[in-house]
């Protein structure tokens, strides 16, 4: 792992375990809950990053005002969504979910728990509807 973002999305190297190349970035994504590769190497994504290639790549999970939010966060702080970003109500409309803030290592476990879960269910049920009681 070589960095976390504030959803609970993160990235790392490919070691020969994940989807695509070896020595290629992979990020987890919370809106998909699977790897999906990058296609550039560590180097490549900072230099990305640093160069505002971000803006691109987190289009679709970021609100109005999501600046604000993030610069209030906490060392180790996250955002819990709700409804859950992998679910159809989730991806809908990102300004209107609720976002509580929590600690990031609990996000992750959470994402990485769930995943393991919904791994044999198709992805067209898996994103039908959030869970209950979330």
């Amino acid at each position: 792992m070589i960095a976390l973002d504030v959803l609970g999305g993160w990235f790392a190297i490919n070691g020969g375990a994940l989807p695509g190349s070896s020595n290629e970035i992979c990020y987890f994504a919370p809106d998909t809950l699977r790897w999906r590769p990058l296609g550039c190497a560590h180097a490549a994504l900072i230099s990305s990053a640093l160069g505002g290639g971000l803006d691109g790549f987190y289009e679709k999970l970021r609100w109005p005002g999501w600046q604000d939010e993030v610069a209030a966060l906490g060392p180790g702080q996250g955002f819990s969504v709700y409804p859950v970003l992998w679910s159809l109500e989730g991806r809908a409309d990102l300004a209107a979910n609720s976002r509580k803030v929590v600690p990031l290592n609990e996000l992750v476990a959470f994402h990485e728990e769930t995943a393991r879960q919904l791994a044999d269910v198709p992805d067209g049920t898996r994103l039908s509807r959030s869970p209950p009681g979330f």
